[in-house]
C-alpha cells in the first residue's frame, strides 16, 4: 500500500536520480486520465522528460527546476477541478452538482497528495527547504484522502478471504417475496468489520501516514 514515491523518498533517495521517476509520474497521470485536461497531461510528460534528462546530466539543477515547474503547473490545473460544478437538469428541476463525483474526488485528492509530495521532496534535493516545507503542507492537506484511497480495497469481504475471518462479523436478515399464495422466504447475508477489523484498518492507515512523514523527514522537511 505504501507506493514507490514514498518508499523512494523515505529511503532518502532522490526522485530525479531514479529510473522509477517516469513510472511514478505515468501512474499518477493514468489515474487522472478521466478527469483532467490535455494541458495537465503534457505537463506530466514534460516533468518525466526533465527527470530523465536530469538523471544523465552532470549539472542537473536546471532540469530539476524544469520538472518542478511542470509538476506545479499540473497541480494547479488538477486542483481547481475539485471546486468546479455544473448544472444538471432544466428549469425547476435543475440542480448544481460537482463536475467530479465523490469516488473520483477522492482519487483526485489522493493524486494531489502525490504530486505535492514529489514537488516537496524535489525542492529538498535542491536544498530549498522553505519551498519544500510549503509543498509538504499542501501534501498533508490531502494525506487523509490518500490513506482512504490506499485502503479502499480492504473491504470486509476482502479481509475475510485474504487476511483473517476474525476481522469481520457476519450479519443476516430474513425477508419474503412473492404473492399471497406463493410466499418465498429469503435470507441475505453480508459482512461488517469486527472490532479487530476496525483496528486492523486503523493500523494500515497509520502505516501509510507514517511512511509519508518518514519521506518528508528523510528529506529534512
Amino acid at each position: 500500500m505504501v507506493n514507490a514515491l514514498l518508499t523512494l523518498a523515505g529511503g532518502g533517495h532522490s526522485l530525479y536520480r531514479s529510473a522509477r521517476a517516469q513510472k511514478i509520474l505515468e501512474e499518477i497521470q493514468e489515474s487522472l486520465r478521466d478527469v483532467y485536461t490535455d494541458n495537465a497531461e503534457s505537463h506530466f510528460q514534460s516533468a518525466a522528460d526533465a527527470f530523465a534528462a536530469a538523471r544523465h546530466s552532470r549539472s542537473p539543477n536546471e532540469e530539476i527546476r524544469d520538472a518542478i515547474a511542470h509538476l506545479r503547473d499540473a497541480f494547479n490545473i488538477v486542483q481547481p477541478l475539485l471546486m468546479k460544478t455544473k448544472t444538471k437538469g432544466i428549469l425547476f428541476f435543475a440542480e448544481v452538482v460537482p463536475v467530479i463525483d465523490e469516488e473520483n474526488r477522492r482519487k483526485v485528492r489522493a493524486r494531489l497528495f502525490e504530486i505535492a509530495t514529489a514537488i516537496a521532496v524535489t525542492y529538498a534535493d535542491l536544498r530549498e527547504k522553505t519551498n519544500g516545507r510549503a509543498w509538504k503542507r499542501k501534501a498533508l492537506d490531502y494525506l487523509d484522502d490518500y490513506c482512504d484511497e490506499q485502503t479502499a480495497f480492504l473491504t470486509p469481504t476482502y479481509l475475510r478471504e485474504h487476511v483473517s475471518k476474525r476481522l469481520v462479523e457476519q450479519r443476516s436478515s430474513t425477508g419474503c417475496e412473492g404473492t399471497m399464495s406463493h410466499v418465498r422466504f429469503t435470507t441475505s447475508t453480508w459482512y461488517i468489520l469486527s472490532d479487530a477489523g476496525k483496528q486492523y484498518l486503523t493500523r494500515q492507515r497509520a502505516r501509510i501516514a507514517a511512511a509519508a512523514r518518514k519521506a518528508f523527514a528523510a528529506k529534512g522537511l
